[in-house]
């Protein structure tokens, strides 16, 4: 059984391929970011659409990866790098990280966003993201 989240990954797929563009998926961008969160120790969770397309029975698209974490100054700015993100904008609570394959991922934090951080535990079907 497909999950929303492979669903959602096809249809980017679909999309590029309606507008004439190459394949592509989100998958090549979120898996490196989050290898990279995972091996820095940074508690972190997918939000907006993405997070949508985990727990909603209709399947759906959107274009960007949206990332919470705790703070800032958290963000594992040369493990990215390594991983070919590039800086594009920072801003007073968000960083944008485009991934290796040019989809835009965005960084926010805040308090609240920690708060709800430290009492989140992944169900088994996420944790291997």
């Amino acid at each position: 059984m497909k999950t929303g989240l492979d669903i959602g990954f096809r249809l980017d797929q679909r999309w590029h391929l309606l507008r004439g563009e190459r394949l592509e998926s989100k998958q090549d961008d979120l898996l490196p970011v989050a290898r990279v969160l995972n091996e820095a120790g940074i508690e972190w969770a997918l939000t907006n659409g993405l997070a949508y397309q985990i727990h909603a029975a209709e399947p759906r698209t959107t274009l960007d990866i949206d990332l919470a974490r705790h703070f800032r100054d958290e963000i594992p700015r040369e493990a990215l790098r390594r991983a070919g993100c590039e800086l594009t904008g920072s801003f007073a609570l968000t960083e944008n990280w485009p991934g290796p394959g040019g989809s835009p991922v965005q960084f926010s934090g805040e308090t609240s966003f920690g708060e709800a951080l430290r009492h989140w535990r992944p169900r088994p079907r996420q944790a291997c993201l």
